[in-house]
């Protein structure tokens, strides 16, 4: 039998013999098992009992009749007078995507949330090996590949990112050291900020916020989006946070500001939404008729055989990266002020790339010499 299945197994035995409704003490519940032939020791059924007790599945109270030395022993009981606790409040499929999301959520929850779920984790874990046991197989049949190459995740200091967690929680501002270069190639500047969310996208981890400032020229109400390993130092204030008026993040991620095209007056002003032509070559156009750009695009083959493509499209920095992805497969037709942005930087791209002119050491020996 596996450790899960195992587990499963000595959970269930050991709820079943509190669902009568009798309570039972560590060592009591110890000693049934090993009546049982299952050798465990006091501490580890009390903390199973624990882990059960913090879940809410069973109650736990000093015993009323005890000797007079020393502090009476815990005892605990079912909730359920009449039943067993609801061990398996989950299906086979549940138990399954509790298990995939724990994988995906353990580099983003803080361990004081992920801790009292490890329990129930265990307990999914055993169903599907009790239940369907090929579903155990599954995660180890899918995987995820990363966007781009897979750079290595940058380092995000725990103690930093925990307490962000609880600033964000407990709806209290920050001070903070900030620099906007990482690694200390500049110096951190000193912040005082109102925490608003998080923004996991690829491997970065970003805090939305505002910032306090007393600049005329800086808008107060800007959110900002700010990449948790630049962070040099996190601190906890008493004082509360301040939400510029109307902000919801989950409306705040169509439109955040790490994705859209600032870095350029023409593009900016394209709005967060344009209508776009390309003509891509034939290869690549069946391509992108198979995955469109967006759910209005149509298309046309020419009597060349390259694909005439329309569709609306969000002003991001993540278009870009697809239109230089596809390199000399397309070409922008139109908006012009994005054609003209790709031309430059085609144009900048192919300077960079010519030969360099060799000096001619003679010639400049002899400048040299008549200086």
């Amino acid at each position: 039998m596996s450790y899960e299945a195992k587990t499963y197994s000595r959970h269930r035995r050991i709820l079943d013999l509190l669902s009568t409704g009798r309570y039972r003490t560590a060592k009591e519940v110890a000693e049934l098992l090993a009546a049982q032939g299952e050798r465990i020791s006091d501490r580890q059924v009390k903390r199973i009992l624990d882990e059960f007790r913090n879940q809410d599945h069973l109650d736990a109270r000093p015993r009323a009749i005890t000797t007079t030395r020393g502090k009476p022993p815990t005892e605990y009981g079912s909730r359920r007078r009449n039943n067993a606790p609801e061990l398996e409040r989950i299906d086979t499929h549940q138990a399954l995507t509790l298990q995939l999301a724990a994988e995906l959520l353990d580099p983003l929850l803080p361990a004081s949330l992920l801790e009292p779920l490890k329990a129930e984790l265990k307990l999914a874990k055993s169903v599907i090996i009790r239940d369907t046991p090929s579903l155990q197989r599954f995660p180890n049949k899918v995987a995820v590949l990363p966007r781009g190459i897979g750079r290595p995740k940058a380092r995000v200091h725990g103690k930093h990112l925990a307490t962000i967690y609880r600033a964000l929680l407990e709806e209290r501002r920050l001070n903070v050291g900030y620099s906007a270069m990482g690694n200390g190639l500049q110096p951190p500047k000193t912040h005082e900020i109102s925490p608003l969310g998080l923004i996991c996208r690829f491997d970065t981890l970003y805090l939305v916020h505002v910032r306090e400032t007393t600049d005329p020229d800086k808008d107060p109400n800007r959110i900002m989006e700010w990449p948790i390993q630049r962070f040099a130092r996190v601190e906890l204030l008493s004082v509360p946070v301040r939400k510029p008026p109307g902000f919801y993040l989950k409306a705040h991620l169509k439109y955040p500001g790490i994705i859209q095209n600032h870095h350029d007056e023409r593009l900016k002003r394209l709005g967060p939404a344009f209508k776009i032509k390309l003509r891509f070559k034939e290869k690549t156009g069946r391509y992108v008729v198979e995955r469109p750009f967006s759910d209005d695009q149509q298309w046309n083959q020419t009597s060349d055989g390259s694909y005439l493509v329309t569709a609306t499209v969000p002003n991001t920095r993540d278009l870009l990266s697809e239109l230089f992805n596809f390199a000399d497969d397309v070409e922008v037709l139109a908006p012009k002020p994005l054609r003209d942005y790709l031309k430059e930087k085609a144009e900048a791209v192919a300077r960079q790339y010519q030969p360099k002119k060799k000096t001619d050491r003679k010639s400049s020996t002899r400048r040299s010499t008549a200086a």
